[in-house]
């Protein structure tokens, strides 16, 4: 039976051919050392099991071998059908870091970090580093399982009942575009989506992808 939280994974699919989102509560950030947390990664494949059997499909097999070498510690949890189309579902290692520098940022997990200025405003940042940079970019060039312009990252942040306010440059707030908007919290869980764009600074180079600002709880 598919469990609770498969189910809303299956609500959120929109057609992408692959999805991640990284769950991460602000008391995340209160750790005084670099620490990982578990997001989800789905990945849309030809089939789940073999037409002639029910022995797991070519398709699921590679991915299964392959997803763990791009992104280390990677589980495979479950793959499911919907609407006609098959996914896999995978847990995967996301850093949370402390560091304004990449000193502590770890080489082989996707580093967010939610730092303070001198003003008191904080910046949740995104970045990707330079090993697992090139695995992602190896797999998207061999176009098995992702493409870049199908792949989509979702932070799916929790202020713990904390109120506050944050900037977005530019993204998907709760699946809506914003640009340059200013927004209030009551302290209820929500949702910054990368645009393309940031997927684009992120594979490309040594940059870091601004998913909110001026942030205040």
């Amino acid at each position: 039976m598919i469990n609770c939280f498969l189910c809303l994974i299956i609500a959120l699919l929109t057609g992408c051919k692959t999805e991640a989102e990284i769950p991460v509560r602000f008391s995340d950030f209160n750790a005084k050392s670099t620490h990982k947390i578990q997001g989800k990664l789905i990945v849309e494949i030809p089939a789940c099991k073999d037409y002639n059997s029910d022995m797991p499909s070519d398709s699921l097999f590679k991915i299964k071998q392959k997803l763990p070498y791009v992104f280390n510690g990677a589980k495979f949890e479950n793959c499911f059908e919907k609407n006609f189309s098959s996914y896999a579902l995978f847990s995967f290692p996301v850093s949370i870091v402390k560091s304004k520098t990449n000193l502590n940022m770890t080489q082989d997990t996707i580093n967010i970090s939610f730092d303070k200025n001198k003003s008191g405003f904080k910046s949740l940042s995104v970045f990707i580093p330079d090993k697992l940079r090139s695995s992602i970019n190896k797999m998207i060039k061999s176009e098995i399982f992702i493409k870049k312009s199908d792949l989509k990252i979702t932070l799916a942040l929790d202020p713990e009942g904390k109120k506050g306010s944050f900037q977005i440059l530019g993204g998907y707030l709760n699946n809506k575009p914003v640009q340059f908007g200013i927004f209030n919290n009551n302290g209820e869980k929500f949702k910054v989506t990368i645009p393309s764009y940031g997927i684009d600074l992120l594979l490309s180079g040594d940059y870091k992808y601004i998913a909110m600002y001026n942030a205040k709880f």
